[in-house]
Parts: structure tokens; sequence; C-alpha cells
């Protein structure tokens, strides 16, 4: 979690100061695996919740879909940056 605050301040300091495409596929590629650990955090934290709460079905459903989401989004911001770090520049 740290990485993913200091990647994203490390962000907004290089919009302000300049963008260059080195910098910005060094930054996509950080990006990358700063959310591919989060993924694989995410899913052994929904692994053990789940574990925790086997006996209350209701509660499975809700933690079921928190952790769906979570998954999600760590998917969607991978995914933005793979097509950042691929992505042909056109301007």
């Amino acid at each position: 979690m740290v990485a993913l605050l200091v990647f994203v301040v490390a962000q907004i300091i290089i919009s302000f100061i300049g963008q260059d495409t080195g910098t910005m596929r060094l930054m996509a590629g950080i990006g990358i695996v700063i959310f591919a650990g989060l993924t694989a955090y995410d899913a052994q934290q929904t692994r053990a919740l789940l574990a925790q709460y086997e006996d209350q079905p209701e509660m499975v459903k809700k933690v079921s879909i928190f952790c769906a989401f979570q998954l999600f989004l760590d998917f969607i911001n991978m995914f933005i940056y793979l097509l950042e770090l691929l992505g042909d520049n056109r301007d």
C-alpha cells in the first residue's frame, strides 16, 4: 500500500514537471508490478475472509462482492498500465 501511495504522488509530480516517453513507460512498468502484487495480496485476503466467514452464508455474499470489486479494480488498473506501456504514442 505504501508503494501505491508513493507511486500516485510520483505520478502527480511528474504530470506537473513534464512527461516524456521514457518516464511514462517506466511509470507504466512500475504500475504493472504494483498492481500485480496488489492482485496477489487481495486474492489471499479474499481466501482468508471467506475461510473466516464460511459458516455465515449472508456474510459470505457480502464479502465476496467486496472482494470481487477489489480484484476488478486491480485488473482494470493493471490493464490501463499495460495499455500505456504497449500503446503507441500518436502525438
